[in-house]
């Protein structure tokens, strides 16, 4: 009987935990943006022909283009124990973030590339 109320007990200890740590949409727009900024900081590191400050002022460009997209077109849907980031582009949404105890998983770089890419197309 003992293990049973001290299982509930640590239940809702973790739901009340995730509950009061789940991420708002400011953190979701910053794990984005800071995914988005690292991946464009490595592939303008690995190219030979940019300047220093090619490479800044890109990074830079890009950092405040994706601020803009996230603050109008990233939608965070909260379900009081983990919220879920979603961007539509060109009729598809995609969910592109999952927040629970205070952190954002975002896309892998992988899929950032290939968003990246599909946008160029």
């Amino acid at each position: 009987m003992m293990k049973k109320i001290f299982a509930l007990v640590i239940t809702l200890f973790v739901i009340l935990l995730m509950a009061l740590t789940c991420p708002d949409k400011k953190a979701h727009t910053e794990a984005i943006r800071s995914a988005v900024s690292g991946y464009v900081n490595e592939t303008l590191s690995q190219r030979q022909d940019d300047g220093i400050v090619m490479g800044f002022l890109g990074s830079l460009f890009v950092s405040k283009v994706t601020e803009v997209y996230l603050d109008n077109s990233l939608e965070v849907s909260n379900y009081l124990l983990f919220s879920v980031g979603r961007i539509t582009f060109d009729g598809t949404t995609r969910v592109v973030s999952v927040g629970a105890f205070n952190h954002v998983f975002t896309s892998d770089k992988d899929d950032i590339r290939q968003a990246l890419q599909k946008t160029d197309e």
